[in-house]
Protein backbone atom coordinates (compact mmCIF):
# COMPACT_ATOMS: atom_id res chain seq x y z
CA UNK A 1 0.00 0.00 0.00
CA UNK A 2 2.68 2.32 1.01
CA UNK A 3 4.34 1.87 -2.60
CA UNK A 4 1.12 2.21 -4.38
CA UNK A 5 0.29 5.94 -2.20
CA UNK A 6 4.07 7.05 -3.40
CA UNK A 7 2.80 5.98 -7.05
CA UNK A 8 -0.23 7.66 -6.93
CA UNK A 9 1.12 11.43 -7.87
CA UNK A 10 -1.71 12.36 -5.02
CA UNK A 11 -4.84 10.65 -6.92
CA UNK A 12 -5.49 8.29 -4.24
CA UNK A 13 -7.45 8.00 -1.07
CA UNK A 14 -7.29 4.67 1.13
CA UNK A 15 -9.58 3.11 3.45
CA UNK A 16 -7.55 0.41 5.31
CA UNK A 17 -9.79 -1.74 7.76
CA UNK A 18 -8.80 -3.88 10.69
CA UNK A 19 -11.49 -6.50 11.76
CA UNK A 20 -12.22 -6.83 15.50
CA UNK A 21 -11.29 -11.06 15.17
CA UNK A 22 -9.27 -12.81 17.29
CA UNK A 23 -5.63 -12.57 16.02
CA UNK A 24 -5.95 -9.14 14.16
CA UNK A 25 -3.31 -6.37 15.97
CA UNK A 26 -4.25 -4.54 18.73
CA UNK A 27 -4.76 -1.15 18.18
CA UNK A 28 -1.32 0.22 18.77
CA UNK A 29 0.30 -2.44 16.85
CA UNK A 30 3.18 -2.12 14.26
CA UNK A 31 0.64 -3.17 11.69
CA UNK A 32 -1.48 -0.51 12.56
CA UNK A 33 0.98 2.23 13.12
CA UNK A 34 2.75 1.69 9.75
CA UNK A 35 -0.97 1.98 7.51
CA UNK A 36 -1.36 5.10 9.69
CA UNK A 37 2.06 6.98 8.69
CA UNK A 38 1.15 6.28 4.84
CA UNK A 39 0.34 9.71 3.42
CA UNK A 40 -3.64 9.32 2.29
CA UNK A 41 -4.11 6.71 4.37
CA UNK A 42 -7.58 6.72 6.74
CA UNK A 43 -6.78 4.12 9.10
CA UNK A 44 -10.53 1.94 10.63
CA UNK A 45 -9.90 -0.17 13.68
CA UNK A 46 -12.28 -2.14 15.76
CA UNK A 47 -14.73 -3.08 12.38
CA UNK A 48 -16.91 -5.92 13.04
CA UNK A 49 -16.49 -8.78 10.61
CA UNK A 50 -19.30 -7.85 8.60
CA UNK A 51 -18.20 -5.13 7.54
CA UNK A 52 -15.71 -7.22 5.64
CA UNK A 53 -19.04 -9.00 4.07
CA UNK A 54 -20.69 -5.24 2.88
CA UNK A 55 -17.73 -4.66 0.89
CA UNK A 56 -17.13 -8.92 -0.21
CA UNK A 57 -14.06 -9.05 1.23
CA UNK A 58 -13.24 -13.12 1.70
CA UNK A 59 -9.75 -12.55 2.08
CA UNK A 60 -7.39 -10.39 4.57
CA UNK A 61 -5.41 -8.11 2.41
CA UNK A 62 -7.48 -7.65 -0.52
CA UNK A 63 -8.31 -4.67 -2.18
CA UNK A 64 -10.86 -2.59 -4.22
CA UNK A 65 -10.41 0.03 -6.00
CA UNK A 66 -13.19 2.16 -6.99
CA UNK A 67 -12.38 5.17 -9.49
CA UNK A 68 -14.41 8.70 -8.59
CA UNK A 69 -18.17 7.69 -9.74
CA UNK A 70 -17.89 5.11 -7.35
CA UNK A 71 -17.45 2.26 -9.07
CA UNK A 72 -15.41 -1.13 -8.56
CA UNK A 73 -12.77 -0.68 -11.08
CA UNK A 74 -10.29 -3.61 -9.20
CA UNK A 75 -10.38 -6.54 -6.66
CA UNK A 76 -7.44 -8.44 -5.70
CA UNK A 77 -4.08 -8.41 -4.12
CA UNK A 78 -1.26 -6.19 -4.25
CA UNK A 79 1.21 -8.79 -3.45
CA UNK A 80 2.93 -11.66 -5.05
CA UNK A 81 2.58 -13.90 -2.15
CA UNK A 82 1.68 -14.05 1.16
CA UNK A 83 3.83 -11.52 3.02
CA UNK A 84 5.70 -11.00 0.05
CA UNK A 85 6.12 -6.85 -1.53
CA UNK A 86 6.92 -5.98 -4.77
CA UNK A 87 5.71 -5.51 -8.02
CA UNK A 88 3.27 -7.74 -8.92
CA UNK A 89 -0.04 -7.81 -11.84
CA UNK A 90 -2.70 -6.14 -9.19
CA UNK A 91 0.16 -3.30 -7.68
CA UNK A 92 0.76 -2.48 -11.58
CA UNK A 93 -2.72 -2.19 -12.73
CA UNK A 94 -4.15 0.32 -9.67
CA UNK A 95 -0.86 1.99 -10.54
CA UNK A 96 -2.03 2.34 -14.02
CA UNK A 97 -5.47 3.24 -13.79
CA UNK A 98 -4.21 6.24 -11.27
CA UNK A 99 -1.82 7.68 -13.82
CA UNK A 100 -4.03 6.76 -17.39
CA UNK A 101 -7.27 5.50 -16.05
CA UNK A 102 -6.96 2.43 -17.49
CA UNK A 103 -6.41 -1.12 -15.91
CA UNK A 104 -4.60 -3.93 -17.61
CA UNK A 105 -6.94 -6.35 -15.33
CA UNK A 106 -9.72 -5.87 -12.75
CA UNK A 107 -8.32 -8.96 -10.72
CA UNK A 108 -5.11 -10.20 -9.04
CA UNK A 109 -4.70 -13.34 -6.44
CA UNK A 110 -4.92 -12.15 -3.08
CA UNK A 111 -3.08 -13.67 -0.75
CA UNK A 112 -3.87 -13.55 2.99
CA UNK A 113 -5.68 -15.38 5.70
CA UNK A 114 -9.55 -16.08 4.80
CA UNK A 115 -12.44 -14.26 6.75
CA UNK A 116 -14.98 -16.32 5.79
CA UNK A 117 -15.23 -18.23 8.89
CA UNK A 118 -15.54 -14.78 10.92
CA UNK A 119 -18.08 -13.79 8.86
Amino acid sequence: MERIEGESLGHLTAHVIFLDVAGTPEKDSATIALARSIQGVHVHTGAAPSVARIWGASTSGQVFLYDPLGQLRFSGGITAGRGHEGLNAGHSAIVSFLRTGRLATNQAPVFGCSLLGSL
